[in-house]
């Protein structure tokens, strides 16, 4: 379809277009067009703060001069959480512009890992993909018995076969099952069902490993009432990966699909909240570098290691104690260590500013130095500049 001569001319046109459409279609919409889906979302939800001074209405909705737009976007326009606003709104920042204009790497320490993904979203910088308008049917599977089953391993059966079912749809959207409800319901006047859950490591449209895991379960549970009918719920689901196979990756792959296994038998034997996963984040206290979550609620990342992060991460003791002890340090007039309770320093790098944000509380401001002993050990000792006292915060092994 021809929409104009020129770029300004096609925009115009497609955008009448687009609202004459919803409007045959009796519904209410505002449209917007710029270089990002999220930048035309924020404008077309947020026109009126943005203002229309022109006399032509099609002038503000077709963003050419971004900088200008973000100026006038309020920080909602982010689709981030409230609570984000507020805090952003508490120092003074009210517009997307405001934001803008701040260090981008100094955000996630006050503000959340989410605020910069969505503002690279906004700018350009993050993908979006867009997803179908048609909203999937769920992926489920019931199964009904004529009469009322006690036998648990009839009962077993049964469910392996809604499994295979649930396997099958799958494979046909290429999506993994990351959480799996299967509800029984129990015989009886009142209606009541018990249930299980099924909790992944990773994506997964293997039948095999879906009735791995309910066998776990089938073995610690007990139907004291007699089962009228079985219902098999996917809840929630992750792209399947793909990846080039190799001519001699099969004790790879071995390898991949034991700790996947193991993960998944240790979730059902212990529960899914005793077994967690390390993540990285940023932060300038190496305390606070990584977080732990439950290793089957979300999907596993994986974690590139830059030349950056390593050399930062040999910089850093293998063992951080969690309580560091006083350690009786004597200093040079410039601060670095001569002496660790009384044995030599023979090599010492450093010092290292560690300083967290002031709305943390009382936050962490110290001076941190690599030490190597006369008698062999190589520590890590930190001077707290509040109350000059040294602590041995780690060594190295």
């Amino acid at each position: 379809m021809h929409w104009g001569d020129t770029s300004d001319e096609g925009e115009r046109n497609l955008l009448r277009a687009v609202d004459s459409w919803l409007l045959n279609k009796q519904l209410l919409g505002d449209t917007a067009i710029a270089g990002s889906a999220s930048l035309a979302l924020a404008v077309a939800r947020y026109c009126d703060s943005i203002g229309t001074e022109s006399a032509d209405c099609f002038d503000f909705r077709v963003v050419r001069d971004t900088a200008s737009v973000l100026d006038r976007l309020p920080v909602e326009a982010l689709r981030t959480n409230d609570k984000v606003v507020q805090r952003l709104k508490s120092v003074g920042v009210d517009t997307v512009g405001l934001l803008v204009s701040l260090p981008r790497t100094a955000l996630p320490a006050r503000f959340g890992t989410e605020l910069n993904w969505r503002l690279g979203q906004l700018l350009g910088e993050v993908d979006e993909p867009l997803g179908s308008a048609r909203e999937q049917s769920a992926i489920e599977a019931e199964f009904q018995f004529d009469n009322a089953l006690r036998d648990s391993d009839a009962i077993e059966a049964a469910t392996s076969r809604l499994l295979q079912q649930i396997a099958k749809e799958l494979l046909i959207r290429r999506r993994g099952a990351l959480r799996v409800l299967i509800l029984y319901a129990l015989e009886g006047d009142v209606h009541r069902e018990t249930s299980l859950v099924l909790r992944l490591f990773r994506p997964t449209a293997s039948c095999g490993e879906m009735q791995e895991l309910a066998g776990l379960h089938a073995e610690s549970q007990r139907f004291f009432e007699a089962v009228t009918s079985i219902k098999v719920i996917v809840k929630s689901t992750a792209p399947l990966g793909t990846r080039q196979r190799l001519l001699f990756d099969e004790a790879c792959q071995e390898c991949t699909h034991e700790l996947v296994s193991l993960v998944n038998r240790l979730a059902c034997r212990v529960g899914h909240e005793c077994v967690l996963r390390a993540e990285p984040r940023k932060s300038v206290d190496p305390t606070r570098t990584y977080t732990l979550s439950p290793a089957t609620d979300t999907p596993a990342k994986r974690y590139e290691l830059s030349d950056s992060k390593a050399i930062r991460l040999r910089q850093l003791p293998l063992y951080l104690a969690s309580s560091a002890p006083h350690a009786h340090v004597e200093a040079s007039s410039d601060g670095a260590p001569l002496k660790v309770d009384g044995t030599c320093v023979t090599r010492c790098w450093g010092p290292e500013r560690i300083e967290t944000g002031w709305w943390r509380g009382r936050g962490v401001r110290r001076d941190a130095y690599w030490v190597e002993l006369e008698n062999g050990p190589r520590l890590w000792l930190c001077r707290d500049l509040r109350s000059d006292r040294w602590r041995q915060a780690g060594e190295f092994i």
